[in-house]
């Protein structure tokens, strides 16, 4: 399926002073020290999962250029059982693929990108994602990827969360083993186990939010007016609209619809006080519309008429636009 983007998306690289200058226009947790130290936030809870997190700093003295190589020669050994275009249920087992604390689990791989692959394990059970490093960039590219995600993924993902974005339900760095070598991993929530279903914008997540068949401007605008309603609260709150990381997810209760943010690494925000609100909240159309084309499976989308064409749909764009102006504006 090929969709046409709006190239102002990838263009959309605000300049900031320093690199911890766009931190003050977004902060609203009561301990004001993120933009000193982001590995140093005190948050309200803790993530819910059995193993025990470590620091950033921590993990920091693991990511060392031997425990990376090994990890990557591992991945790489095991590459041919790595499918993106399959349900992770459906990938071929990986056996004693992973050491947590002490014990071995089997894996099956979840998905990937150029930083960072995914493999569902499971443990008194419950699902969990272990993520790890890419195996397809350099050893010196891939430590400074990592440490960056390591550094801000989690802390990124535990801040929106707990003021009302729709994020992973946990973001914690764990130490892991891979062919006795050790390295830092983080854990997460599969998509299917959270209490709303995630259509994830960069990779197909084989859901179906809504029925492709029958889906038209007005049913799409009103499946998207209440993320629109999230771009208000996304712009106020200094996120930087992205195609990494915004996504589409469906309460499984209500069947209402939200953006979901996931992929937070470090340059995620920006000087709200030096962009125009009205552009950002045109970019973030663009993607919770894109995102829209990814609820439901690849071969649905293909053969619906509106969704063939709905990047093109200038109505369906300008009432999205107004709803989010709107509710910025209150």
């Amino acid at each position: 399926m090929k969709i046409n983007f709006n190239p102002n998306i990838y263009n959309f690289n605000p300049v900031r002073k320093n690199k911890n200058s766009y931190y003050r226009s977004y902060l609203t947790h009561p301990n004001d020290t993120f933009e000193k130290n982001i590995t140093n936030i005190t948050f309200k809870g803790k993530d819910e999962h059995p193993f025990k997190p470590i620091t950033y700093e921590q993990a920091h003295e693991l990511l060392t250029d031997d425990n990376i190589k090994k990890v990557q020669q591992y991945l790489l050994k095991n590459c041919q059982k790595m499918d993106d275009y399959t349900p992770a249920g459906k990938n071929p087992v990986l056996k004693n693929f992973i050491e947590i604390e002490g014990k071995r689990f089997d894996a099956k791989y979840n998905g990937g990108g150029g930083t960072k692959n995914t493999f569902l394990i499971e443990h008194q059970g419950k699902k969990y994602i272990a993520a790890l490093c890419s195996y397809t960039a350099s050893v010196s590219l891939t430590k400074k990827m990592w440490d960056n995600m390591l550094k801000y993924e989690p802390n990124n993902t535990k801040l929106l969360r707990e003021n009302g974005f729709k994020t992973n339900d946990i973001s914690d760095i764990v130490p892991v083993k891979i062919e006795g070598a050790a390295f830092p991993a983080i854990i997460m929530k599969p998509y299917s186990e959270h209490k709303f279903e995630v259509a994830d914008a960069k990779n197909y997540s084989f859901v179906n939010l809504f029925d492709a068949n029958t889906i038209n401007r007005d049913r799409a605008l009103k499946i998207l007016s209440t993320p629109a309603k999230d771009i208000a609260k996304a712009v106020k709150f200094g996120i930087k609209p992205s195609i990494d990381i915004v996504n589409l997810c469906k309460d499984k209760k209500t069947g209402e619809f939200h953006i979901y943010f996931n992929d937070l690494g470090e340059d995620i925000f920006c000087d709200k006080t030096k962009e125009n609100p009205d552009k950002l909240i045109e970019l973030y159309v663009y993607l919770i519309i894109n995102a829209l084309n990814m609820g439901v499976e690849p071969t649905m989308a293909q053969w619906s008429d509106y969704l063939s064409i709905i990047q093109a749909d200038t109505r369906l764009k300008d009432g999205l636009i107004e709803i989010a102006q709107k509710k910025y504006k209150k």
